[in-house]
């Protein structure tokens, strides 16, 4: 359980950083502002949930 508790962290922390750098690229190389890669970001994340939520 501890295992599993700290492999959860580890991939949260890494998501994050992962997800910052994915979308401060994103926003200087499409030009528009963060807010529309925010409100993306969020819609497939969203999505991915509802999807993985629907299928188990």
């Amino acid at each position: 359980m501890a295992l599993g508790a700290v492999l959860g962290m580890a991939g949260g922390i890494g998501g994050a950083f992962a997800g910052y750098q994915v979308r401060t690229r994103l926003v200087k190389a499409l030009k528009v502002p963060d807010l529309v890669i925010a409100c993306l970001e969020d819609g497939v994340a969203i999505g991915g949930g509802l999807l993985i939520v629907s299928r188990f």
